[in-house]
């Protein structure tokens, strides 16, 4: 789309040298968990089982029907306000605001995906046998639990904002702020109280499902050539877990600044849309007070000082 020579931005530039090339918001902070879920081997593992998970399950109506019928046994034992909603969820790659969903499917018929495993495992003399028991060893792990809630803490986040990017009527100054809310939100998960809060829930919840009880991972000592090259031990399970959690939220903080802090695109882009509208609004558009923005597309300059300025809108013929 953004090609230098034969891009549709290029194109359109062509035509109207003024044009501004925006890319859909929406899809940029797709990119960025995108990017994100590469980078938190936490996530990308959490993503992973999901989507195995969900293949091994719905890809053979024999599974699908057992895991059904588990689902009613638990139904049954259960109350009716926690009994689980719907089946699982697919992972998509073409959908941007399934990934909390998947996980969140996967968190609360943690129990019946685990018999269904097991009886797969115990049961089915194949690949799938097998493939079965190596997730229900997975989903058996304290890391495995606690990656998952992290994903639905973390995408569940930025895919209600997506839904938001993706109205009709949204304007840029309302996309901006819908980023900026949601940079906060990970700001304010990396304290030590939101992790302390969220970790406790985790652990609480592992414990009612009967899973693993937290472990540091086994520490790998470093080749001799490696000289100086030491690798941090934990003391404590909640320390690596800990550094896992700010690790993650420091990648999405940073994704979100890398692709959406752009002053030589943003800012233009701001400025027009504010003069555009007041200007069908009627009113005056050479008061200010938003920030001081000069835009060689349209020559409105605009200051945080309020004071008026002039605003000459080239190309066209209209001023």
């Amino acid at each position: 789309m953004k090609g230098i020579r034969s891009g549709v931005a290029a194109r359109i530039r062509k035509d109207v040298p003024q044009a501004l090339p925006v890319h859909c918001i929406a899809h940029c902070l797709n990119l960025c968990l995108q990017d994100a879920g590469k980078q938190i081997n936490l996530l990308r593992d959490a993503i992973q089982l999901v989507r195995e998970i969900v293949q091994l399950i719905n890809c053979s109506p024999k599974r699908k029907h057992l895991f059904s019928q588990y689902r009613l046994a638990e139904s049954a034992i259960l109350a009716e306000n926690d009994r689980p909603s719907g089946g699982l969820k697919p992972l998509c790659p073409t959908r941007w605001t399934v990934r909390a969903a998947a996980m969140e499917a996967v968190i609360k018929q943690y129990s019946v995906i685990m018999e269904t495993l097991e009886d797969v495992h115990l049961h089915t003399r194949d690949e799938y046998g097998l493939k079965a028991g190596g997730l229900l060893a997975a989903l058996e792990k304290f890391e495995t639990f606690f990656s998952l809630k992290l994903g639905c803490l973390l995408f569940g986040c930025s895919e209600n904002t997506s839904k938001v990017l993706q109205a009709k009527d949204i304007t840029m100054q309302e996309a901006v702020a819908a980023i900026t809310v949601t940079q906060t939100f990970y700001k304010r998960q990396r304290e030590d109280e939101a992790f302390n809060t969220f970790f406790d829930r985790v652990e609480q919840d592992a414990r009612s499902l009967n899973i693993g009880l937290p472990v540091l991972p086994r520490y790998r000592k470093p080749p001799k050539r490696f000289d100086g090259d030491t690798q941090h031990e934990f003391r404590q399970p909640r320390e690596y877990f800990r550094q896992k959690y700010f690790e993650a939220c420091d990648i999405l903080i940073g994704e979100l600044s890398d692709r959406f802090e752009q002053e030589d695109v943003m800012k233009p882009v701001l400025c027009m849309e504010s003069i555009l509208l007041k200007s069908a609004c009627g009113e005056e558009s050479g008061k200010t007070t938003g920030y001081t923005c000069r835009c060689d597309s349209c020559g409105a300059t605009r200051c945080k000082t309020g004071h008026e300025h002039s605003h000459n809108m080239h190309g066209n013929g209209s001023s």
